[in-house]
């Protein structure tokens, strides 16, 4: 059974100390976290050399994405951005702290004001204490009328039980987006080919800045130096190249090649690679994507991270020069066009396969659960 209870009747609401400024955690620097308007619960705002609180405590943020709850355990403060809730002197014993925590995070969010974005999700929003206060919270309860420690208990487990699998899910999701498919070595007979034997490797158009682009609007794409297929910096009314080609990220995120076709330009922050007039009737461009770029991505210079992912690479016109790419081949020693398209179209089978799962995956983890006893989330 379940019953309606306001914030208030409950808990002790209490908002966090605006003494927690910068300045003040300088000069008070200690081992005790300080925590602000996050939605992030690991994350602390400062460490300091005392505390206000100790033992388990729900803090909700004030604004930024405001209503969000957090059971907080040991020591610690809170900021002005953060609020603490403690339960009333009655009520310690009857209250299952884990089980408000995504009850409470819908109430707060739900009576939350602020800006918005165009899919409903917040972007900066503020919740006021008298508003906080008088939200309603559903608890089960016993034959008394007095909160069901037992039954919170057994719902909030259910609710993390989905909590923790949807977590492992995004952490599949993101070890699937990162896998890097490579183009299998050929069974089939195969020669090195220096890139310049197959294309002509030029670099973009510097001139085509963002002045530039105001200034001529149009209809036609420009490339950049993108890790992603369809992001452009922006279209004007001309082009420099028709037909089909590849380009390649050669600054930023360098590395990653991408098959065009059609009218478009390019600015100096990728490369082009236009076939040779002898060999494009022997290469299927999409099997280049993948071929070429774990090939650019290796021989990329520049600033990495401690984890080995590049930070800001480069691959140069002269470097892309000096490329060598192991090819299928004919009797005849040409590269063997029918086998690209065999290879291509396997990756990109595969390809589809992953992109149709991480959509599922994504659509599983934005999935409202109605767990019996609490509300969706």
């Amino acid at each position: 059974m379940l019953a309606e209870f306001s914030v208030d009747d409950l808990f002790e609401v209490k908002q966090g100390d605006s003494r927690y400024t910068r300045e003040y955690v300088r000069a008070n620097q200690g081992e005790y976290p300080v925590y602000s308007a996050t939605t992030d619960e690991k994350s602390v705002y400062a460490r300091i050399s005392h505390f206000d609180y100790a033992g388990d405590t729900l803090t909700w943020t004030r604004s930024g994405y405001a209503g969000r709850v957090v059971l907080r355990t040991g020591e610690f403060s809170v900021n002005g951005d953060a609020g603490v809730l403690r339960p009333r002197p009655g009520f310690e014993e009857l209250l299952y702290l884990p089980y408000f925590v995504p009850t409470l995070s819908r109430s707060f969010s739900a009576v939350a004001v602020g800006r918005y974005k165009a899919d409903g999700a917040s972007d900066y929003t503020k919740v006021s204490l008298r508003n906080l206060r008088a939200c309603k919270v559903s608890v089960p309860v016993d034959h008394h009328g007095a909160p069901d420690l037992e039954a919170q208990r057994e719902i909030a487990g259910r609710y993390l039980r989905v909590t923790q699998i949807k977590r492992e899910l995004a952490l599949f999701s993101d070890e699937l987006e990162r896998l890097k498919l490579a183009v299998p070595e050929p069974q089939v007979p195969y020669a090195t080919f220096a890139l310049t034997d197959l294309f002509r490797p030029m670099k973009g158009d510097g001139s085509l800045t963002k002045q530039y682009v105001r200034m001529h609007p149009g209809q036609y794409p420009i490339y950049s130096g993108s890790a992603f297929r369809d992001e452009v910096v922006g279209r004007i009314d001309r082009y420099d190249f028709e037909g089909e080609y590849l380009t390649w990220a050669a600054d930023g995120y360098a590395g990653p090649v991408f098959a065009r076709t059609g009218r478009f330009s390019a600015n100096s922050h990728a490369g082009i690679l236009k076939p040779l007039p002898e060999m494009e009737a022997h290469l299927h461009l999409p099997f280049f994507e993948h071929a070429l770029t774990p090939i650019f991505q290796e021989m990329a210079v520049g600033r990495f991270k401690p984890n080995g992912a590049p930070d800001y690479t480069r691959v140069s016109v002269g470097m892309a020069k000096q490329a060598r790419i192991a090819l299928p081949i004919r009797e005849d020693g040409l590269p063997d066009i029918e086998r690209q398209r065999e290879v291509a179209g396997r990756i990109r089978a595969i390809e589809v396969a992953r992109e149709t799962l991480l959509e599922d995956i994504a659509r599983l983890i934005r999935t409202d659960v109605v767990i019996e006893g609490m509300a969706a989330h």
